[in-house]
């Protein structure tokens, strides 16, 4: 289970088939009908740019790479596993093992980084690629089509052995738990755990209903199925925080720059270019022009529809941007200047294009990389002091939303995204059902704060 997953001739795994594809194109031996290769010869394609050339390099013969020895806990794990193939151990028993494990490890990987910190760099390292590389899939995953899953389920372990191996042993370590103290730490993932609708879980929860040890299952479903659902008020964003019609525009791709290179809120200068007549201040529905300029631009960057854009870019969980669209008052020109708005859209497009490759920022990392971040208490009392020897006087407004206002301020100016999505309104640093409504009153002093640039 934890040999070295590539080849080292072509750095390729050495199982996958000559069509590509993932994750089924994956092979103890890839493309076992080619004649006149050894059975221990790589059969990949030698370079992405020459399909058909073999790559052929022995995988018997040691690589010129130090090795690296297997750690003991996963040498043992890997033993345990071996044995539950012995004849002595009764097959029902063996397979309730193994559905155990598979939920545990669909249950880290749906979190991740929530359990990051057991690894080491290199491992978390290995792991963020497999998560990335799922995510560059989502868009073509058509979850009606299940069991066709594209390679996006949860269940799928990294190719790379470190990766793997990573998952496999905090899923044992967290097993290995007593009863009490694996309920602690699945409650602590509870908060971040997606919902069990979402359909990148498979067959997760039917395997967990009918196949793991009672105990394993009890444990497991306490906290999760109990858990406050983590969704934002629908009131709070609908199809009336953007602008409906704009996304039935017609698309052209354009290459130069990647979706995650979007903002989820388009700074000032963007937005400027998008909306043209500078001399006029930015209009009172520029937020949700913003927002639906923001998932139209993925769209030209990737194949993907409005609510997958949405997804990808952050937007609360719930928002339906495909269900049949509310009566609703919408600027007139958005219906009647289609060719204006396409035009504006791409040259906005083409701006972002002319970026060099080094200047393009990452937004979709930042916010997975700060998704749980909040301003920490001692952090805070250290900004309020810098006000007061400023200023010569307290800040005016409450502590407790002056405390989510810099909290959200800061994380937005961080990830590209609007103020009202910080996770510090979000579950677990805030109640279940939080407003996240412009009026509320944290979120106004936010935006206030963001809007005045205080000392």
């Amino acid at each position: 289970m934890f040999l070295e997953h590539e080849c080292p001739g072509c750095h390729r795994p050495s199982g996958l088939t000559l069509n590509g594809g993932w994750p089924g194109s994956l092979l103890l031996i890839g493309n076992p009908g080619l004649e006149g290769l050894h059975p221990a010869a790589c059969r990949s394609d030698a370079e992405r740019g020459r399909p058909g050339v073999i790559c052929g390099h022995r995988l018997d013969q040691p690589a010129n790479a130090p090795l690296r020895p297997l750690p003991q806990n996963l040498a043992d794990l890997q033993s345990r596993l071996d044995h539950l193939f012995d004849e002595e151990t009764a097959p029902e028993d063996a397979f309730a093992t193994f559905a155990d494990l598979q939920t545990i490890t669909a249950l880290v990987l749906a979190t991740w980084p929530a359990m990051a910190e057991m690894v080491t760099t290199d491992q978390k390292a290995a792991v963020d690629e497999h998560l990335t590389a799922q995510e560059k899939r989502l868009p073509g995953f058509v979850a009606q089509s299940a069991p066709r899953d594209d390679g996006v389920f949860w269940t799928y372990l990294p190719r790379s052995s470190i990766g793997a191996a990573t998952v496999l042993s905090v899923a044992d370590r967290l097993l290995s738990l007593p009863d009490g103290e694996l309920g602690q730490e699945l409650g602590r993932l509870a908060p971040r755990c997606p919902e069990r609708d979402n359909k990148r879980w498979g067959a997760i929860w039917k395997l967990l209903d009918k196949d793991t040890t009672l105990a394993r299952r009890a444990v497991v479903q306490q906290p999760l199925r109990k858990r406050p659902r983590p969704r934002t008020p629908s009131t709070a964003w609908s199809r009336r925080q953007i602008i409906p019609s704009l996304l039935a525009l017609k698309i052209e791709h354009r290459h130069g720059f990647a979706p995650e290179n979007i903002p989820q809120e388009l700074p000032d200068q963007w937005f400027r270019i998008f909306w043209t007549d500078a001399d006029c201040p930015l209009p009172p529905h520029s937020r949700r022009f913003r927002r639906t300029a923001a998932i139209l631009l993925v769209q030209i960057a990737e194949d993907m529809n409005a609510q997958q854009a949405a997804e990808y870019l952050g937007f609360p969980p719930g928002t339906n941007l495909l269900a049949t669209p509310a009566q609703q008052p919408a600027p007139a020109s958005s219906d009647e200047r289609t060719d204006d708005l396409h035009e504006s859209l791409y040259r906005l497009a083409d701006h972002l294009a002319a970026i060099p490759a080094a200047d393009h920022v990452d937004y979709r990392r930042r916010r997975r990389q700060y998704e749980s971040w909040h301003l920490g208490d001692d952090a805070f009392a250290e900004l309020v002091e810098r006000f007061v020897a400023v200023n010569k006087r307290k800040p005016a407004a409450p502590a407790d939303q002056l405390h989510e206002a810099l909290s959200a301020l800061i994380w937005s100016q961080v990830t590209g995204s609007e103020p009202c999505l910080a996770p510090c309104f979000r579950l677990p640093f805030a109640a279940p059902g939080r407003s996240t409504t412009r009026s509320d009153p944290a979120i106004h002093l936010a935006n206030r704060l963001r809007r005045d640039k205080p000392r």
